[in-house]
């Protein structure tokens, strides 16, 4: 996916979306006003925040992060000892991949129909940090199944799988310069 929805044409062709959800208007990627205060690096919040470096525990985006989490979603103490509320995370990661979900489905729809749509298997694969404990990957897909991400469809069932991070770079790497001589399996 390289089409984005935006306020500003020059961000609507790139390669990535900005990770950032605004929890007042729902706004998403380019679309959040750079006058406000969006969530950002709330993945980072799946964490404990023991198995956070010092420095980005205490990052102002997660400090904000911490803060509307709590003004938005309730009572941080979940018995879990990080001080986030691991289930609000999830819940607002949720929010945000719906979001990508649902406009990556309309852009598949408008090139090949709703017909080609309903017909095709889904692989669908999340980024998540190679050093990210396990607890942390359960609630990323958790976040993926609440979007709707894995929701039946009559083809068939989609295929989803967390992918290490550094895996995904070295795909694309390869992707990117397979027509290059001397690339090869």
């Amino acid at each position: 996916m390289t089409s984005w929805p935006s306020h500003n044409q020059d961000d609507v062709s790139r390669p990535q979306v900005p990770t950032q959800i605004n929890l007042e208007n729902g706004d998403w990627g380019y679309l959040v006003n750079k006058n406000s205060c969006p969530l950002r690096w709330i993945t980072l919040l799946l964490l404990r925040d023991c198995d956070i470096p010092y420095d980005i525990r205490e990052s102002n985006y997660l400090r904000q992060a911490r803060a509307q989490i709590v003004g938005n979603e309730g009572d941080r103490d979940n018995g879990n000892d990080d001080g986030n509320s691991n289930d609000a995370v999830a819940n607002i990661i949720s929010r945000f991949l719906k979001k990508i979900w649902e406009h990556t489905l309309n852009e598949i729809q408008i090139r090949i129909g709703e017909s080609g749509l309903q017909q095709r298997l889904f692989r669908v694969a999340i980024a998540v940090p190679a050093i990210w404990p396990q607890y942390a990957k359960e609630k990323m897909h958790q976040a993926a199944r609440t979007a709707g991400i894995l929701a039946n469809r009559p083809i068939g069932k989609t295929f989803f799988m967390l992918v290490e991070a550094l895996e995904v770079a070295a795909l694309a790497a390869l992707f990117e310069w397979r027509g290059y001589p001397g690339m090869e399996v």
